[in-house]
């Protein structure tokens, strides 16, 4: 789903960035530049890695590994808090620098959560064999994913 939203983000990013008024506010064209520029590098080629970190610290708090979850996510932004003046001012590569450290910035945070996911001491582990889930592992993702949907549920249901 994610790879169909940056893709569908670059096919229409001009229209887009024209929606959210980012043409009419630049007589010049400037801030449409930049702005596609960063939504290239953030949205178009960082989203995936954004989704699958983030899907990975869901998983990892799922199995009660908060505090892995947590320093992964941490590490993005701390790593996006440094990286931004260092690309952006040291490089001179601007909001380019700015996109750029981000999406790498969230690629070592999901690099970092998927080490943390492959162990073996993990409810869910990553290492698939050829062929069909056994029945075990079927159950198991039931059970890591029901809680949690059920939470996310209830309380939309009652407003």
């Amino acid at each position: 789903m994610t790879a169909v939203f940056c893709g569908l983000t670059f096919a229409f990013a001009q229209p887009l960035l024209s929606l959210l008024s980012i043409a009419a506010a630049d007589a010049e064209g400037a801030a449409l530049g930049y702005a596609y520029t960063y939504m290239l590098w953030t949205v178009v080629i960082g989203g995936l890695p954004t989704a699958l970190a983030m899907t990975l610290a869901h998983f990892l708090r799922g199995e009660g590994q908060a505090k892995k979850a947590s320093a992964g996510m941490m590490l993005g932004g701390i790593l996006n808090i440094g990286l931004d003046p260092l690309f952006m001012f040291a490089f001179g590569m601007g909001f380019a620098g700015a996109g750029i450290a981000t999406a790498l910035s969230n690629f070592i945070s999901f690099l970092f959560l998927l080490g943390c996911s492959c162990t073996e001491e993990r409810l869910l582990s990553c290492r698939f064999r050829r062929g069909s889930f056994p029945s075990a592992i079927r159950e198991r993702c039931f059970r890591l994913g029901f809680r949690r949907r059920l939470r996310r549920c209830l309380p939309t249901s009652y407003s």
